[in-house]
Parts: C-alpha cells; structure tokens; sequence
C-alpha cells in the first residue's frame, strides 16, 4: 500500500468539516494544507488498494489555523503566520482561484467565521480584526490593550 503524501513537519491544526464528518483539513509548519477523506483512505486500506490519495493546498508559509465555511460545504480556509489569509476550494475536480488576502499584519495564529462572509482574524500581539472577504477590507475590533494596563 502506498499511503498519500502528508504532512512533513508538526501539525498545528485540524478541522473535520461540518458538512462531511469524514472530511478532515490540516495544516503546520511544513506551509501546507492538506484535506483528506478519511473513510475513502479508510476503504482503500481495508481492500489493499495499491495506492490513496488525499489533496493539498500549498501555503508556501507557516500554516497557524484551518476552518470549513460554515455556509459552504467545499470550501475550507487557513492562516499563515507572515499574515496571509486562504480561502479555497477543496474539490480538485471543480476547484475555482483561491482568495487570498494579505493582512499586512504578522502573526496570523487563528480564524474563525462569524457570518457568512466574515471572519474574525487574531494575531500574536493581541489584535483582533474583522475581516469582510466580499469587500477585502480589514477592520480592527480590538487591539492589544493588555501593554497599556501593565
């Protein structure tokens, strides 16, 4: 059996879609998404297929989170941490152009959605933006307060 590449390096974070629990994305340090269905890699190791597969989405930087749309089945979402947000298209049959949005901001560490077309961007010094993918615009909600209390 040959297993499908993965992962090189420490992975930082998974997410399991919420529309197909046998979807899986995962990102780390070795600036790469992948996305992997685990009962189609599960079934080829049950009937000694000779070979599986998953796909990747390459970063070409530090993965530091991955989400799933909460509207749209497929299509999955990273952060890098130079700053760089990926919005993508995981079927490889019909996949569109990615979005892909530098915040200009370093330290990337997490996303999550809050609406459909928005997302709350948290960074390494404390700041938290939104971010409004249809626009490309980048609000900041919060910033690093904590250094002005000490």
């Amino acid at each position: 059996m040959v297993f499908p590449g993965f992962h090189r390096d420490t992975i930082r974070e998974i997410a399991v879609s919420p529309y197909h629990n046998n979807l899986v994305v995962s990102g780390g340090f070795d600036c790469n998404v992948f996305v992997t269905d685990i009962a189609r890699l599960y079934q080829d190791i049950q009937k000694s297929e000779r070979k599986s597969e998953n796909s990747l989405y390459p970063c070409r930087d530090v993965v530091g989170s991955v989400s799933w749309h909460p509207q749209q089945a497929s299509v999955a979402s990273c952060t890098t941490d130079v700053g760089v947000f990926h919005m993508f298209d995981v079927r490889t049959e019909l996949r569109q152009p990615a979005l892909v949005h530098d915040t200009m901001h370093a330290e990337l560490y997490c996303h999550v959605y809050s609406g459909e077309h928005e997302l709350l961007l948290g960074f390494g010094d404390g700041t938290l933006q939104v971010f409004d993918w249809r626009m490309k615009k980048l609000y900041v909600l919060l910033s690093s307060i904590l250094s002005h209390l000490v």
